[in-house]
């Protein structure tokens, strides 16, 4: 809701200003150039900051991908600021990272031998190691030349 009314007053604004320059002034071009500039400026103004304000402070929706190979723990926010928890299990490292659109201004923090898969239970854990060794045996190279797997049983 909050963001159609942003987009709302910023539709109005560019359209009351590309009028006022343009009608009153004469000056298509600099209408254009100005309405332009303001447009993109509302945008990122928009994409790197309110965007995530509007969801923490007042609702609404976000989406976020954990990065291949890694475990999602947990989020918390700080302030205005998301943190992300992920376990990357090759390195064993628990990765904290700032969310930040457009990566400016992140910070990250990495906790080396963490191992916080042990918290989970015997049984996931065990699960989880599975998956993790057939994702790593799919992705071995296969050994070239290998005629004994491929030949034709012998009938003696």
């Amino acid at each position: 809701m909050l963001t159609n009314l942003y987009w709302l007053v910023v539709v109005a604004l560019l359209l009351g200003i590309f009028y006022l320059i343009s009608v009153r002034l004469g000056r298509v071009r600099v209408a254009l150039v100005v309405a332009l500039v303001l447009g993109v400026l509302s945008h990122s103004f928009y994409y790197f900051y309110l965007e995530q304000l509007l969801v923490k402070r007042y609702g609404g929706s976000m989406s976020l991908q954990v990065p291949e190979g890694q475990y999602h723990l947990g989020v918390t926010w700080k302030g205005d600021n998301l943190w992300i928890q992920n376990y990357d299990p090759d390195n064993n490292n628990c990765i904290f990272r700032e969310f930040s659109r457009g990566s400016m201004l992140e910070g990250q923090v990495v906790i080396k031998n963490c191992n916080p898969l042990h918290l989970l239970g015997s049984d996931r854990l065990e699960t989880l190691m599975q998956n993790q060794q057939i994702r790593q045996e799919q992705q071995a190279p296969q050994p070239a030349g290998n005629s004994a797997s491929t030949a034709a049983p012998s009938a003696e």
